[in-house]
This record gives structure tokens, sequence and C-alpha cells, in this order.
């Protein structure tokens, strides 16, 4: 269940409350566009996929970021253990100082789990994340 939600590209734009948009833009290789609700837009493009626990995507544009998303998840007897890890390097020094003012990846990560949490119909418990962002 968890699997087939976060891998419906389109369908997330009904659950996820920071996105206003995703538009697929090839589908091989993989690659979609989301708008996130302050109108900007990043494009995705998934790198690797073991169905249905491991999903790797980079990030295409805007191109002054090199990010890479893991997504991994293991069957539980009761539930799914999930851990996303992700890594970003932002290249334009400028752009990197204005990352640290208005990119607050913590609270997208956060946003993202609650709201995914939501759409499976699981009550969200802030004490079972785990994060290991400084």
């Amino acid at each position: 269940m968890v699997w087939k939600q976060i891998r419906d590209i389109v369908g997330q734009k009904k659950w996820r409350s920071d996105i206003t948009e995703i538009a697929i833009l090839s589908v091989e290789p993989e690659i979609w566009k989301e708008t996130n609700s302050n109108g900007y837009e990043t494009v995705f493009q998934t790198i690797e996929i073991s169905e249905p626990v491991k999903w790797v995507i980079q990030v295409k544009e805007p191109s002054y970021i090199q990010a890479t998303w893991k997504g991994i998840l293991i069957p539980k007897d009761r539930g799914t253990t999930v851990i996303f890890e992700e890594s970003i390097e932002i290249n334009s020094f400028p752009y990197r100082i204005l990352s640290y003012l208005f990119f607050d990846l913590e609270k997208l990560m956060f946003t993202y789990l609650k709201d995914l949490s939501n759409a499976l119909e699981e009550p969200w418990d802030e004490r079972k994340v785990k994060t290991t962002m400084e």
C-alpha cells in the first residue's frame, strides 16, 4: 500500500499539501515536474527502481542543485518501515546562501511524511520519525 501511494507520481498531487501541480514529462526515462505551493518548479528523474522496496530519484532541474532521494520500504508484520535518504549539494554560492533562508529540508520531509500518513489513513505520530538531520 505504501509503495503504491508513493509511486503514483501524478496521484501525489491529491495528498501532498505542498504540491499544486505534477506533470509527467517522459515515461522512459521516467521524468516529471513538480510545482510547489510557492510556484517553485523542480524536475525529477527516476534513476533506479526495485519494486516494491527501493526507488531512487535525482533532481534534474534546477541545474544548480545536485540532489538524490532514495526511498527504502521494509515490510514488517504490522506495517512498513520507510527510510528516506536525501543528498543535496547546491553548486551556486548565492543559491546556497538563499537555501538556508528559504529551503527547510527537514520541514519538507516532515510535511511529506505527515501527508503520506494521512493519505494512508494512518495516525500521524511524529515520535516515530527518526532523523539524522543536523
